[in-house]
């Protein structure tokens, strides 16, 4: 037979074995009450707190089945009692072991004011009592107490010590599973929040793939369904009514549940709950878990009562679409046929894609706006410029009939004033054509007339033009091109034009504009340099765009719209070629442009242009 020391080391043996066993605390409690029932007690009852010391659960065992309603009612009679001598809300307040190894009539003459107690106590034939409280890092996770109703047991001291050994081991298993429960729930929440972290990049980069907010919004429902949740929906506040922009279920044959439930029911923009009270007041509401009281509270009538019993809904979240602080609409997430349950950490993620939906919302109708704005910007440039042609060429004409009489009547001074005024209205009429090739550009109206032509007489002839208008200036023409260019030959004549004339008017001090002309495998490059008063290098990303003007207040201001150089890039790339710029302040800047010989859609044809080309 086994002596105590050797059966108190088994049992020892045993509890520990039951607490790695398991993480199921509730389980292995339950095996401990037993294997000390009735090696060690005649009853056991084990109880554990949660966080605010409030028992949460109480494992009773006793020798007699039948008794172990008996037990509970013991604890049940002094639970309550404010001031008790003994027992479980002692041990648990105090965190000190109990021991009351004859518990004789004096003992129980304390609760002869507690009738009921007293009786449950004398039912139970209670001889000897000790309790111990199971304490981990200090605080009291719970207690285990051992009763004896064998008059030939009674506890002592080295009972108590070995009673405090089961507790102590007991404590640390559960402090153990706290732990664990505790990386666990940390590891899942991590992975919940990468998870969640993908989807707001997915969803971000379908918001900023289209200014089309209807539809990109339509596809972030879907894809909401099922990583966040059973339904997505998206509403929309307009004018006075709340409209559905679109709807997703994991069950696409579900989605005409969720349309016949807003038809038949659509939401009451006064409602002091759900959709129309997150549109009033911009807040978020979240219901981590949908009772079937709060979903008769809600409900209109039994039909819609019955419809969303039906659909199973166990939790939800509504988020607004803030833009400027107002909300415009709101995104729902409801689950269902899951059976998640929202957290805290879901409503978080939630209100960030609601977030960056309603900046995608907003820069949509900014967008919008700007578009608007420029449309009648170029409507109104291009029926400018169109309704200022026919009196400037009439102004023109008349000009030039005025010169002819002045001459003949041989006033010169008048002639000069005349031929100055007719220069500055060749400006107005070159100012005026560039304004319609703008809007013709902007509105995609601006034609070409392509053929082969020879770039050396382009050059050539734009040279000459440009030079009669400047008697300070040498334009000196370095290369030829070595075959027929492909293209609108008034077109490039247009931009050798520009060039020329913004390299004579950049470089009022110098006395030189150099043009060089280069043939490379597959095309020509074309180069403009002036030696006058250049850019800085910040303006240079910038200088080939529309109505851009370089403006630097210690220099002096030359007249434009910065038109020119935009018309020029256009055509350009119009013709499969490339612009280019080199600057430096006070040396001068070059500009260049290079065109293929013959653009790509004509590569592989043959023509009889094509076979000249590759005669000369």
């Amino acid at each position: 037979m086994l002596t105590q020391a050797e059966e108190r080391l088994r049992l020892l043996t045993d509890v520990s074995s039951l607490l790695a066993s398991s993480l199921d605390h509730h389980i292995t409690l339950q095996d401990i009450a037993h294997l000390l029932v009735p090696t060690q007690a005649d009853y056991c009852r084990i109880a554990l707190v949660d966080e605010q010391q409030q028992i949460k659960e109480v494992t009773v065992n006793h020798i007699d089945p039948e008794k172990n309603d008996l037990v509970r009612a013991l604890y049940e009679q002094y639970k309550d009692l404010p001031n008790t001598t003994y027992g479980l809300p002692k041990l648990l307040n105090t965190g000190k072991a109990e021991l009351i190894s004859d518990v004789s009539e004096n003992v129980l003459e304390m609760y002869r004011e507690n009738p009921e107690l007293l009786a449950v106590l004398q039912a139970l034939g209670l001889k000897s009592y000790m309790g111990v409280p199971m304490l981990a890092h200090g605080k009291t996770v719970g207690a285990i107490v051992l009763s004896s109703i064998q008059s030939g047991r009674h506890y002592e001291e080295d009972d108590l010590l070995f009673a405090q050994e089961i507790a102590q081991r007991i404590a640390l298993a559960l402090d153990n599973a706290r732990l664990y429960e505790e990386a666990q729930a940390e590891i899942a929440e991590r992975k919940q929040i990468e998870q969640h972290l993908r989807f707001l990049s997915e969803a971000g980069k379908l918001l900023a793939s289209s200014l089309d907010y209807q539809t990109t919004l339509k596809n972030v429902a879907r894809l909401a369904v099922p990583h966040i949740a059973d339904w997505c929906s998206v509403d929309m506040k307009v004018e006075h009514h709340i409209e559905q922009l679109a709807v997703a279920h994991v069950d696409p044959k579900k989605v005409q549940w969720a349309e016949e439930l807003r038809r038949s029911n659509p939401p009451d923009p006064q409602s002091s709950y759900g959709l129309p009270n997150v549109l009033r007041t911009g807040c978020s509401e979240f219901y981590a878990d949908i009772s079937d009281d709060l979903l008769v509270a809600v409900s209109h009538n039994e039909e819609e009562l019955m419809l969303v019993r039906k659909i199973g809904f166990t939790s939800t979240m509504i988020v607004p679409l803030l833009v400027q602080g107002k909300a415009i609409g709101a995104i729902t997430f409801v689950s269902a046929e899951s059976g998640r349950h929202f957290s805290s950490t879901d409503l978080s993620m939630a209100e960030e894609l609601a977030s960056q939906a309603a900046m995608a919302i907003d820069n949509a109708w900014l967008y919008q706006q700007a578009q608007q704005a420029v449309h009648l910007r170029d409507e109104f440039i291009a029926t400018a410029s169109h309704e200022l042609k026919t009196p400037i060429t009439s102004l023109k004409l008349y000009t030039q009939i005025l010169r002819k009489q002045l001459t003949k009547l041989g006033e010169e001074g008048m002639v000069r004033a005349v031929l100055k005024m007719d220069a500055q209205v060749t400006k107005l009429t070159s100012l005026i054509a560039d304004l319609l090739d703008v809007s013709r550009m902007e509105l995609g109206k601006l034609t070409f007339q392509e053929e082969a032509f020879d770039l050396n007489e382009v050059i050539k002839e734009k040279v000459e033009h440009v030079q009669a208008t400047t008697a300070q200036h040498q334009i000196r023409i370095e290369g030829t091109c070595m075959q027929l260019v492909w293209g609108d030959a008034e077109r490039i004549g247009q931009v050798m034009t520009n060039l020329l004339t913004n390299a004579v008017k950049y470089s009022p001090d110098a006395d030189e504009v150099l043009v060089s002309v280069s043939s490379e495998q597959e095309r020509v490059v074309v180069r403009v340099q002036d030696f006058g008063i250049g850019m800085e290098q910040a303006h240079l990303p910038h200088i080939f765009d529309r109505f851009y003007r370089v403006n630097d207040p210690a220099e002096k201001t030359y007249p434009g719209l910065g038109i020119g150089l935009h018309i020029v890039h256009e055509i350009v790339t119009r013709h499969e070629g490339t612009m280019s710029v080199v600057s430096e302040k006070g040396k001068g800047s070059i500009f260049g442009f290079s065109l293929p010989y013959a653009p790509a859609q004509r590569k592989n044809s043959a023509s009889p242009l094509d076979k000249e080309n590759a005669i000369i």
